[in-house]
């Protein structure tokens, strides 16, 4: 729950809440937890109920996918680490139908499917690649800015995107940052 997360199935996980020196010390706290999209910014509060003197069970149940922000809170505060990235992907039998239109893909070149599921599109015409979930909606899109003419495309075991550009091969995670480039344009003299 606290990196990955499917979209209408309640996700479940424990904190515990000690002091520097692993004493406990949310007795007198109060706790709450959001799960905040990156997508649309839309926000669910998840429930936190106390287990004991310093454990918190925090249950929520997203309902839209794609990046989250976990915030996991004492007295309105976010604790140490938090907010937590979270991946809020489709069921796997939501992927399964059939996309029966992709809308607004400008020059479809290459494609490659990533672990959860998603189609990624290289735009030829848009410079950037779309990435589209399992009812054929863009989610998101990657190297906007950054691609000139993108053709080939490949995904690796850990999600990362290679997209061949004009003279150069770019390497993103599968969030769109920029990772690597490899190549440019040269001279033929």
């Amino acid at each position: 729950g606290l990196e990955t997360a499917t979209t209408s199935h309640p996700v479940e996980f424990t904190i515990e809440v000690v002091d520097g020196y692993g004493r406990p010390c949310a007795s007198d706290r109060k706790m709450s937890a959001v799960l905040k999209s990156q997508v649309d910014g839309s926000m669910l509060e998840a429930k936190v109920v106390r287990v004991t003197q310093s454990q918190y069970q925090v249950t929520y149940k997203p309902q839209s996918r794609g990046f989250c922000d976990l915030h996991v809170m004492a007295n309105g505060a976010d604790i140490h680490g938090s907010p937590f990235k979270v991946f809020v992907r489709h069921p796997p039998s939501l992927l399964s139908r059939p996309v029966r239109v992709l809308e607004n893909i400008a020059l479809p070149w290459g494609i490659a499917l990533n672990s959860y599921g998603d189609i990624l599109v290289t735009e030829n015409g848009a410079d950037r690649v779309a990435v589209i979930d399992g009812f054929g909606k863009t989610v998101r899109t990657i190297g906007s800015g950054q691609l000139r003419n993108p053709t080939g495309l490949a995904v690796d075991s850990s999600d990362n995107v290679y997209v061949a550009s004009e003279h150069s091969l770019l390497k993103f995670t599968q969030s769109g940052e920029l990772v690597k480039t490899v190549g440019m344009r040269g001279n033929k003299y």
